[in-house]
């Protein structure tokens, strides 16, 4: 599921985005693919609250005016929010949210 909707608001001198994202489910997790060109490891903000919502802010300075990537992202109850693992890479922020072990699928053993 691709959301390549890029929308912009101007916010107190600011200019928030809201960037393209990849959203893709494997057996094992969640798969986030937010595209943030120009902006540094060192500018992310990754939150989330309760384990249901996530929160991404990223921002860029340099500019006139400051620039906000941001995104919010529902999560269900099979994900595990502790193991929540992020990495920055060719202006590619790629996000893992692994589900719980007792919502992954397991084998009855006939006897």
């Amino acid at each position: 599921m691709t959301s390549n909707n890029i929308q912009t608001e101007k916010k107190n001198h600011s200019l928030y985005i809201k960037p393209v994202t990849d959203i893709y489910e494997t057996e094992n997790a969640f798969h986030l693919n937010i595209e943030m060109p120009g902006v540094e490891k060192a500018n992310v903000d990754i939150s989330h609250s309760n384990g249901v919502l996530t929160k991404f802010i990223r921002t860029v300075g340099g500019h006139s005016r400051k620039i906000v990537f941001e995104r919010l992202f529902a999560l269900g109850r099979e994900a595990d929010t502790d193991k929540i693992s992020a990495a920055l890479e060719d202006a590619l922020l790629k996000i893992t949210v692994p589900k719980t072990e007792n919502k992954l699928p397991k084998t009855v053993e006939i006897k």
